[in-house]
Parts: C-alpha cells; structure tokens; sequence
C-alpha cells in the first residue's frame, strides 16, 4: 500500500538444562548450608520473525539463534568459587528489505542474509565475606568466524554492604555487539525518502562499549521501617563504531544514509525511590519515581562518515551537524536578536557578534540541546480487594526543541492554505509593532533557513499510560484466578512548547484489553 503501516513480530523459545553434581560438598556451619560443585550443560534455541511495512517501504526479516552452554562451577569454600566453561552460538539471519520511490525514480532491494558462527570459553571467580562484601572477576575470549576476530572482554563487579539498609556497588565490562543495521534503526523506515545503505562488508557492524558504573542504595522508613528504598546509580559508557541513520537535505538527492558514526561517550545517573504509601486490609498504594540525566560527547568520528565517499557532489559536501567534543544532540541554527520593529526583518548574530539582516548558514552555533536535563517515569499503583489500577507519568525537563511547527505553520506559509492562528495574530505587521515572528508573505520562502528564534526549551508531564483491572476467582471455570482489564496509552499531555502532534508517521494511541487466565 501507498499509506499505512505495519509490524507483526512473532517469536518461539526452547530451551533444554542438565546438570549434576560433582565432587564433595562444602559446608558452613553459620548457615547451615551446603554447596556442592556441579556440572551443567545449557541448550538455548530462539526463532525471531518480523514482517514491516511503511508505505512502500517493505521489511522482511528471520533470525533462528542456537546457544550451547557446558560449565562447571567448582566451589573452594562456601563463599569461594570458580565457574569455566565453553559455548559456541549460531544466528542465521534473513533479511531483506524493499525501498520503492517511484517519484524519484529509483526502486531499491536490499539483502542482509547471513551466517554468524561464534565459539568461545570464560571464567568467572567469586569471593563473598558474610552479609558484607563479595568481588566478582570474569574473562572472556571469542571468535567469531563471520567478522574473522578474536574478541577479549573482561568484567568485574563489586558489592559492599556498608550498613544493613546500605549497599554499594561497582562495575565494569567490555562487551561486543553485531548490530542489525534495519531492526536497530526501524524508525527510518518511515519515510519516503531514497535510502542508501552500504553492502555489509563496507559497514563495520561490531558495536563496542566499554561501561563503568556504580550504584548507592538506601532502605529506609516511609510510613513502616524498611517499606521505602533510595537508589543512585552512576554510569559512564563508551560506544565505538555505533551503526547510525543520517537524514541529508532533500537538496543532496532525498536520501538517507546508513554510516559507522565513530566513537561516543555518555556519562550519567539514575535515581529510584520505591515506596509503599498505604497498606491495609483492603487498600494498597505502591509508588515508584525514579529519572536519569544523561551527558554525552562526541570523541571522534568516523573517517567514512567525514570522506567524500559520502559527499554526492564534490562541490556540495555534507553538511555534518555533529562535532568532534560536541554532543550529537546539539541544535546548530544562526543566533537571532528578533524582529526589527522598525522594518519587520529578523536581526541576525554573525559568528564575530556582529548584527545583521543578512542570514548565513556558516554562521550557524550550537544554541541549544535536545537531551533532557532529567527525564523519567512515575509509577502508582492504587489496589482495592479484586481491583487494580495503574497510572504511569512520564516526564522530561530542561532539555530544547527546534520547533517546526513555527516555521512551517506560523511563519513560513502560503496564506491560501491552512495554518496556524498564530500566524494571524503574533506577526509584524506595522512599523512599531513588537512581535515574534516575519511580516507575511505572498508566496514561501525557497530556501529555508535555522534561526535561534524557533529553539525553546521543552518541558513535558504527561499521562502515558493508565490500566484498570479486575482479578476474581471463577468459581464454575476451571481458572485459580482470572483477570481482565483494560488500558490506554497516551491520556493527556502539557507541554511549554506548543507544537503539532499526531502528524509523524506512524503515530497512534492505543487501547489494550486484557484476559489472563490462570490455570
């Protein structure tokens, strides 16, 4: 089809475990418990299906994934053990994708079929000293017949109980991902645009992070001793060769491209305060908060994403908005002093500070951020004997957004054609006038421009979800328990940026109906 959208997923699971035990067993006196070294063998087989459309944009993919485990976890003592073992994975992916412009004439197929092999060992050491600390130190070697590499990746993990209701914990890894270039990036499938995606062997598509990280967590009284608890967590990961979308202007050609993007640090933390506010006979109110501030910057970018080999012209080269230092969430636009009352034109900032009406996109800076400066989630849970209703808020502060609506609907119109009421009413129209936004003209501008006057800082609370359910007891079917329900997503939003909503594709709001029966 022309309009609409899809996506069906479908996924089956199998898995198979055998152990035994091996050797003598340890005893500990204090716990009155016994630990016995074992042998294991662990047989993981997982099928993935998902069939997309977007348009004419049409996806196809398959992946069937095979994981055998054999391990042995030896114990020293009670608290001191030593897991080794070896595992070899199989993924036989099947992929294909159809990418039919037919207004820019062209009607691209892509096909990403291939076989991964991969067969490695590892060992994992533990030490725990009583209610109080445990270290975990673990190695791993692969290699992965598909990319040709051997792969080292070590990680530890410390916990210490400095009190009873305090816990702190440290961690760190390397790891090594194989990216699936269209189900890691499906949003860009939502376009009509042309897209040009290298062959496989041009992309590198092994992701690798390298993560530091550590956790503060309290328990404490709310309303009872021990029903609330505070947790901090601490992290800080670096991201290389991260497979990423960039849109190019419809100027280069209307293509999106598919690109290594480099090397990208974040570094953040996370908060969560759970507590139980009501708890009675007949009443329970759970709440969670919890939120995250994120930073990121660019270390480096990819020589193939800075080369000309993605330039369509050689006299037109790619415009990049991203920096070396800078963060890939930066809003570049030419800084504004706003509109002249004596004229109506815009003042324009140069990059030397100067005033201008002359509008240069090589004077264009940094003026905002897309990435909140908190965001996050909270959740309550209201219980009365069989009924059940959950609210989740969402919310986001401190972080800008370029508003297009302004642009596209208020400033940058035809007024034969439908638009925004602000276009009407907040517009220069005589010399004298103080207002936000261009005279109106006859026709659209041909040559659209970024101006700092349309960046505002986008502050949101909004009802994402809400779920209401009924758990009873059939007495005639042959159910332990039954509970239907019923929950709707995106409920109501406010918002200090007034913008269009509902207009990106695909958008919807849901309604979920529940029947989960148990036997």
């Amino acid at each position: 089809p022309l309009y609409g959208s899809h996506i069906r997923n479908r996924n089956a699971n199998g898995y198979f475990k055998v152990g035994m035990p091996v050797g003598p067993a340890v005893y500990d006196p204090d716990e009155q418990d016994e630990m016995r070294s074992n042998l294991a063998f662990v047989a993981d087989f997982d099928h993935f299906s998902e069939d997309a459309y977007f348009g004419l944009n049409d996806y196809t993919g398959n992946q069937n994934s095979l994981a055998l485990n054999l391990m042995y976890n030896h114990y020293f003592t009670y608290r001191s053990s030593l897991i080794v073992g070896v595992q070899g994975h199989l993924d036989y992916y099947r992929e294909t994708l159809g990418n039919d412009t037919p207004w820019l004439g062209s009607d691209r197929a892509y096909d990403f079929g291939r076989d991964e092999e991969e067969a490695g060992a590892y060992a994992e050491y533990t030490y725990a000293i009583k209610d109080k600390f445990s270290v975990v130190a673990g190695l791993r070697g692969d290699y992965n017949h598909y990319y040709d590499r051997f792969f080292l990746t070590p990680r530890g993990h410390l916990k210490w109980n400095i009190t009873p209701s305090t816990t702190l914990r440290g961690s760190a890894g390397l790891g090594y991902r194989s990216t699936n270039v269209i189900t890691d990036n499906i949003g860009m499938l939502a376009t009509g645009r042309e897209l040009v995606i290298p062959a496989l062997g041009d992309l590198d598509r092994l992701e690798k992070a390298l993560t530091l990280g550590g956790s503060l967590t309290q328990t404490f009284g709310l309303v009872n001793p021990g029903d609330a608890t505070l947790s901090f967590d601490y992290f800080r990961n670096t991201t290389k060769d991260q497979l990423m979308t960039i849109p190019l202007p419809a100027s280069t050609g209307s293509e999106d491209i598919v690109v290594n993007f480099g090397e990208n640090q974040n570094v953040g933390y996370d908060f969560s305060v759970a507590g139980q506010v009501i708890r009675s006979k007949n009443w329970a109110w759970t709440t969670v908060i919890n939120g995250s501030h994120v930073k990121d910057r660019i270390k480096q970018i990819s020589d193939k994403l800075k080369n000309t080999a993605y330039q369509l012209e050689e006299d037109n080269p790619l415009k990049l908005r991203f920096r070396e230092g800078g963060s890939q969430y930066d809003i570049y636009a030419v800084r504004s002093a706003g509109i002249d009352p004596a004229t109506g034109q815009e003042i324009f900032i140069n990059k030397n500070g100067e005033y201008t009406f002359k509008y240069d996109a090589a004077d264009e800076v940094v003026v905002g951020n897309t990435q909140p400066k908190l965001q996050g989630t909270w959740l309550n849970t209201l219980r009365y004997k069989g009924w059940s209703l959950n609210l989740v808020f969402s919310y986001k502060f401190g972080g800008d957004t370029y508003n297009k609506t302004l642009w596209e609907k208020v400033e940058d119109i035809d007024p034969r054609y439908n638009v925004d009421e602000r276009a009407f009413t907040d517009r220069w129209k005589n010399p004298g006038d103080l207002s936000r936004y261009l005279a109106i003209k006859e026709r659209r501008s041909m040559t659209p421009h970024n101006s700092e006057r349309f960046v505002e800082r986008l502050n949101e609370l909004w009802l994402s979800s809400a779920t209401l359910t009924y758990e009873f007891q059939p007495k005639r079917l042959r159910f332990k328990r039954l509970a239907v329900g019923v929950g709707v997503s995106d409920i109501v939003r406010f918002s200090t940026v007034k913008y269009e909503r509902g207009t990106s594709y695909p958008y919807c709001r849901t309604i979920n109906l529940t029947f989960r029966p148990t036997f």
